[in-house]
């Protein structure tokens, strides 16, 4: 699997923009969130076991921690991008 196409043929930067999205909306809804990121888990190239240990603790966290785990994972994410400044400036229409 490379950077740029996911199983499902998503981009890395779908992926991110739809966290993004779910992050940034004006309520907090961990549930959107939650699925976001249980799919993120289900679709990556960990082992089973550790998929379900994943998921298993996605399900269990309270609303503060998916927004921690969320927020970290938006900063990982952007960190992997390359030219992440043009593009935050893309989506904020600086461009």
């Amino acid at each position: 699997m490379t950077f740029a196409d996911d199983r499902d043929g998503r981009s890395r930067v779908e992926h991110l923009d739809r966290l993004i999205a779910a992050v940034e909306a004006s309520r907090f809804e961990d549930a959107a969130i939650r699925n976001l990121l249980l799919q993120l888990a289900a679709e990556s190239d960990a082992p089973p076991a550790l998929r379900a240990s994943i998921s298993q603790a996605l399900r269990q966290l309270p609303a503060d921690g998916l927004k921690a785990v969320a927020l970290q994972a938006l900063e990982a994410g952007l960190r992997q991008l390359p030219d992440a400044a043009l593009l935050l400036g893309k989506w904020l229409g600086l461009r």
